[in-house]
């Protein structure tokens, strides 16, 4: 008999969000890909026929559907428990490889933390494929009701110093036992490199595990750029003792809707559900794999690890995270945004694909893991904020202590529906140009931010227009031509985000972002 399976590794926050640094978010998001594919590997050996991912796609999301041959459901939970005890395996063997490199021996500490991951879950629904939609919509639903139910063993961890990664876990691994407070059962590794290692860090198993993860799998590469890298990309020299530093973006997005244009997508006359995934699927993994890349501008080199405009950390299914320098972020997001609607669904069904995104803009001193917590709150608030999604939340953590948040839709902007995103890096280019000063939007902010609370947005429009050129006419050119040319593009912006906005209040709170990031690029 036949069963459409669905099977996911986890927990996610252990392998990926506990970060101090983003090296230490690429191993988690790197281990998470290598056990999945690994699971995919021995299923496929088994006999199951993957449905999605591709699994020749660099890097893969946690979880995989496959369609699994088995003489009776006795027979299918054999199958993935043997399936779990590879995967449980595999990560033991990477652990043991990496203490085998350190020549330390596993104590009892170690081992039951490594053993209390990673976590498996499956479900299995029996196969249909004259019905396939309704199968794929209950495998779903009982994988959600398995993670519910599921059995809970609690990890026994006596009194101690905590991981600098993982709170739920004791440390074991430190560079200075007495120093660091740590029990009898910590390794001290004083003569570590501070990559792996930290003087000030206490890892636990599965933390330690990740810093060494190059020592147990050959093809990870622990040269992962830092978030200073990724400022420096800007052209901005970084200094560690100065006062200001400077400050880069966070961009993570994830697809819409995708749970519906899985199961219930309406197709064309004679093409399958089941047909349809997998080709979605495909086209997914290589917008993941190729476009957010290059619209990021990732050039990574083995040594160095210099990146053009950003890297990526992830990019697996419909999601991706990404770290962008202040001078490329919109432009990015924008043609990562165009290239997902692009992908061609015409030859199975109607509709194009969109995408929700949240983007952080924070300060390189700020610690990744409160920068992360934003990133993943603006993309759930852009999710919110409209009924039909496509919406990007920009949130900006001032080193101040100021918080600067909004929520607008990709599209449409303008006359010709373009990506309202181009609009604001425009304006941001002019200001970064020098033409004209940033001090004219925080002139025109302050003139009009009294009557913001004025629902009537349209009886503001031509006064507000008419101000900012009135400003406009007042800053220094070199001619006239330059005067003309400049103020009518300025207008233009205006007018377009002035279009797209819900009251003048959003209208202020968004230029005033405009100002900030214009500044921080180099503006007047």
């Amino acid at each position: 008999m036949k069963y459409l399976s669905i099977f996911t590794i986890g927990p996610v926050q252990s392998f990926i969000a506990q970060a101090r640094k983003l090296q230490d978010l690429y191993a988690g998001s790197f281990l998470l890909s290598h056990l999945t594919k690994f699971a995919m590997g021995r299923a496929a050996e088994s006999g199951a026929r993957i449905v999605f991912p591709n699994p020749n796609q660099e890097s893969a999301p946690n979880r995989f559907l496959a369609i699994v041959e088995a003489a009776s459901p006795e027979d299918l939970r054999k199958l993935a428990d043997d399936l779990e005890e590879s995967v449980r395996s595999e990560f033991k063997r990477i652990a043991d490889e990496v203490m085998s490199h350190w020549g330390l021996e596993p104590n009892e500490a170690f081992k039951r933390q490594i053993d209390s991951l990673p976590q498996f879950y499956w479900a299995a629904e029996p196969y249909d494929s004259t019905d396939y939609g309704r199968c794929y919509i209950n495998v779903i639903k009982r994988l959600g009701a398995a993670k519910t139910l599921r059995s809970f063993t609690p990890l026994s961890e006596s009194f101690g110093r905590k991981c600098s990664l993982s709170s739920e876990y004791n440390a074991l691994f430190c560079r200075d036992r007495k120093a660091a407070h740590m029990t009898a059962d910590a390794y001290e590794l004083a003569a570590i490199d501070d990559r792996f290692l930290g003087r000030d860090e206490t890892l636990g198993a599965a933390a330690f595990v990740k810093r060494c993860l190059k020592f147990a799998i050959p093809e990870f590469k622990d040269n992962f750029p830092s978030v200073v890298d990724v400022y420096k990309t800007s052209g901005k020299e970084y200094k560690e003792d100065g006062e200001r530093g400077g400050y880069y973006a966070v961009v993570k997005f994830d697809g819409d809707s995708m749970g519906l244009w899985y199961s219930e997508p309406r197709l064309e006359p004679g093409r399958s559900a089941e047909e349809f995934q997998a080709y979605l699927s495909g086209r997914i993994s290589g917008f993941t794999a190729n476009t957010s890349r290059q619209a990021v501008g990732m050039n990574m080199r083995v040594e160095g690890a210099r990146v053009n405009n950003g890297v990526v950390i992830y990019a697996g299914g419909e999601d991706s995270l990404c770290m962008v320098n202040l001078n490329e972020v919109f432009s990015a997001l924008a043609g990562l945004r165009e290239e997902f609607g692009s992908i061609d669904l015409s030859e199975y069904t109607e509709g194009r694909l969109t995408f929700s995104a949240g983007v952080v803009i924070a300060h390189v001193k700020m610690p990744l893991s409160e920068v992360l917590d934003w990133a993943r709150q603006s993309e759930h608030r852009a999710k919110e904020s409209h009924e039909d999604k496509d919406s990007y939340c920009l949130t900006i953590l001032k080193h101040s202590g100021e918080i600067i948040q909004y929520c607008h839709r990709f599209y449409p902007c303008g006359p010709d529906g373009e990506n309202g995103l181009r609009t604001l890096e425009n304006l941001v280019s002019i200001l970064v140009s020098k033409q004209v000063s940033v001090s004219f939007i925080y002139q025109l902010s302050r003139e009009f931010e009294r009557i913001a609370v004025s629902s009537d947005r349209s009886a503001h429009r031509e006064m507000f227009l008419a101000e900012a050129r009135r400003i406009l006419t007042h800053a220094e050119f070199e001619n006239e031509d330059d005067r003309r040319n400049t103020v009518e593009k300025i207008m233009s912006c205006l007018d377009l985000l002035y279009e797209r906005e819900s009251n003048l209040a959003d209208l202020l709170q968004y230029l005033r972002a405009i100002a900030f990031i214009a500044r921080e690029r180099g503006g007047n």
